[in-house]
């Protein structure tokens, strides 16, 4: 299909006013027999306007949906690509009431009398004195042409359902299932076709790569479904890389995790939870904010339920966090943390849920800055000694749409002074 639009703007002057969008769109479905869905659009945009810079875009989609064995393999595919323009942007620090901002000002560590950028720290705890600010994106009047490809799949597989009674490997083959999903949205200056059309990125650190966000995650299930026991183990990567005026920031996370749950007895569930982390900044004009933590954990957790309304949970947990990148000695030294916690949760169908929980975590860590940003990111706003937190949650509902929320938390950290926070919120469901 084609269309020609001559759609004057009112507040221009009458010079100014002429001008054209052309759009050029087709689409296609097709059912690929009766578990196979196609779909493809196309659309092309020609925006000439005079006192404006011309403007095209093309943007392509591909849908893809099938359904094998029965429903035991699920496929879902998306794929898009365009061209257009990338704003360059800048950011600053808002200041706003106690409590309802996301960072903190950390102090005039430069000495100039300047809140600067580096000086502003996220905050790792509700407590209203580290929630002054709000980071606020900016838009700036510099533009870049851009390419953008997104991609997402998703892909569940399980063993067909009488595989159960079937016995030999068939049965071992039917007590596992995997989950994988992946989602890619990369934006890029590059005008090369392959570049342009491939939705991966191997360099991250390229200059004409402006934005990239992908997450892979791909879960293995053993007894999936199984109340007795069952595991599973996940591998999941997280990228992040946003354009700014100054330059880029660059984000990565990557997770191994292993889960194993057993029910010891009617009323006893045991889990145990393995991890291991890499967490990674990296900034192209705040180089002292650049880190990579490799971060081990182990949480063994028994919980007893003797009703189903009622239930306690007991956890230990063991974390060691580590900075590998090394730009001050002093701060490859590890953080280790030591916590104990026991949490009680009542519920009440459609009335009421009150959970409550009490922990005490003791901190190891030799670092000479506590105040430096890695030191900040490896405590998570806790103290090297012994730091206690504790929690009250209520949850009532009054009607029908009708949700009340109280909240206290308090924390007393080591040689600090004991810190309150209450919180309440009402939600109303339509």
């Amino acid at each position: 299909s084609y269309r020609r639009d001559q759609t004057p703007n009112p507040e221009q002057t009458a010079l100014q006013r002429r001008g054209t969008a052309q759009t050029w769109q087709g689409t296609l479905a097709s059912r690929l027999g009766k578990t196979q869905d196609l779909r493809l659009l196309a659309t092309y945009r020609d925006l000439d306007s005079l006192g404006l810079a011309r403007n095209r875009t093309v943007l392509g989609q591909v849908f893809y949906n099938a359904s094998l064995l029965q429903n035991q393999i699920r496929s879902e595919f998306t794929y898009s690509v365009a061209t257009g323009r990338e704003l360059k942007r800048d950011y600053s620090f808002l200041a706003v009431p106690a409590g309802q901002g996301t960072h903190y000002y950390g102090g005039d560590a430069e000495g100039d009398g300047q809140q600067d950028k580096d000086e502003f720290f996220e905050a790792q705890t509700p407590d209203a004195q580290f929630r002054t600010y709000i980071k606020v994106y900016l838009p700036t009047s510099d533009y870049i042409t851009a390419f953008t490809n997104r991609l997402g799949y998703r892909l569940t597989t399980a063993a067909p359902r009488g595989w159960r009674e079937a016995g030999g490997w068939r049965a071992v083959a039917s007590r596992f299932a995997t989950l994988t999903s992946i989602t890619v949205d990369r934006r890029t200056t590059d005008p090369r076709l392959l570049s342009r059309l491939s939705p991966f990125s191997y360099d991250k650190e390229d200059p004409q790569l402006l934005a990239f966000n992908q997450l892979v995650r791909n879960t293995l299930y053993f007894n999936r479904s199984n109340p007795i026991f069952g595991s599973e183990f996940t591998v999941q990567q997280t990228q992040q890389k946003t354009l700014l005026a100054q330059g880029s920031d660059l984000r990565n996370l990557s997770t191994q995790s292993l889960l194993v749950r057993r029910t010891l007895a009617t009323s006893f569930t045991g889990r145990l939870i393995g991890t291991r982390d890499i967490r990674e900044a990296t900034s192209t004009y705040l180089t002292n904010r650049n880190y990579r933590l490799l971060i081990y954990t182990i949480q063994p957790e028994i919980s007893y339920q003797p009703t189903p309304s009622l239930r306690f949970t007991g956890t230990y947990l063991h974390t060691r966090k580590q900075n590998t990148l090394e730009i001050e000695a002093a701060e490859l030294n590890p953080g280790i943390f030591d916590e104990l916690g026991v949490e009680t949760r009542l519920s009440q169908v459609n009335k009421r849920t009150l959970t409550a929980g009490t922990r005490y975590t003791r901190v190891r860590f030799d670092g000479t800055n506590p105040n430096s940003l890695v030191a900040i990111e490896i405590l998570n706003a806790l103290r090297p000694g012994s730091n206690f937190t504790w929690n009250l949650n209520v949850e009532q509902r009054l009607s029908n749409g009708l949700n009340i929320t109280l909240a206290y938390d308090g924390r007393k950290a080591s040689q600090l002074n004991t810190v309150h926070t209450g919180r309440m919120q009402v939600a109303v469901l339509f």
